[in-house]
């Protein structure tokens, strides 16, 4: 699946490309609705009918086990999804190492930072490698917190 900062921005292309990444036709049929209408609520440019409801959207996340939609929807509302999954069942050994990519990652963004700003200015490209970064900061930062909650008496 395509990183963070290349997810779509608009929540009915995540909706569609799922879909049709899965495969619309055995997607259908695991959800238990014809084809056709499957087709039509993956259609962008339909604004009439046979819009995705929120039970296709969850149903079709935990089907494919793909967040895409769930990235593009926290991107719609100002926000990023760090998926959590699989955290709590670590064992606290495990903490440490969370603890290590926190600091690797943390040092990663900075030194894309340091090797972005050596010119004084921020390019695009610049931004969206920073951005990445954080991202992975953020993601590092929550699953050390969900480890840690996962402990707490």
């Amino acid at each position: 699946m395509a990183g963070l900062t290349d997810l779509p921005k608009d929540v009915h292309q995540a909706f569609r490309d799922t879909c049709y990444e899965f495969g619309v036709e055995r997607l259908a049929s695991l959800m238990g609705i014809s084809r056709g209408v499957l087709y039509n609520k993956c259609d962008v440019g339909d604004s009439q009918h046979h819009k995705p409801t929120l039970q296709d959207v969850v149903l079709v996340q935990v089907i494919t086990a793909d967040k895409r939609i769930t990235h593009a929807l926290s991107r719609l509302f100002g926000g990023v999804f760090v998926d959590l999954s699989g955290i709590q069942g670590q064992s606290d050994e495990a903490l440490l190492d969370l603890v290590a990519t926190w600091m690797r990652e943390q040092g990663e963004l900075f030194a894309r930072w340091q090797e972005a700003y050596g010119d004084g200015r921020i390019s695009n490209r610049d931004y969206k490698a920073i951005r990445k970064e954080a991202l992975d900061v953020v993601a590092a930062v929550m699953a050390f917190i969900t480890r840690v909650e996962g402990i707490q008496q």
